[in-house]
């Protein structure tokens, strides 16, 4: 089976900084991370499909991290099938491209616009808020 994940508040855990405007990565969302792990040892085939500007994972964006150095820092970098980005693009297109039968997103406009062969899973707990 091809399964898909969202990276940011999906695999990552976030929190808003008030102070810059903008996210700040605070590590990875442990349970989601798990969940990929349990794919790949199910044998599934995972690929990550973002809608990060593809141009940022060469050069770094603010404090997130390259999706790639992510998926090294969590020892699974060459299981990954593929990382997909659709530069601020809906997902949609590029999930059916690939046949994915299950995507994991914390962005439910994404989820609602996916195919209905493929099962949508909503990870609502991606980011920590607003902080003080």
């Amino acid at each position: 089976m091809l399964v898909t994940f969202d990276f940011d508040q999906t695999l990552t855990v976030s929190r808003w900084d008030e102070e810059n405007e903008d996210f700040v990565h605070m590590g990875p969302n442990l349970v989601m991370v798990q969940c990929l792990k349990a794919h790949l040892d199910m044998g599934n085939e995972v690929h990550i499909v973002t809608s990060r500007h593809e141009k940022f994972e060469k050069v770094g964006h603010h404090d997130a991290p390259r999706v790639s150095d992510f998926l090294r820092s969590e020892g699974i970098f060459g299981q990954i099938s593929g990382i997909h980005f659709t530069n601020g693009e809906w997902k949609a297109d590029t999930i059916k491209r690939l046949g994915s039968l299950r995507h994991h997103d914390d962005d439910e406009e994404e989820l609602i616009r996916l195919h209905e062969d493929c099962e949508c899973i909503h990870v609502p707990t991606g980011w920590l808020g607003i902080s003080d």
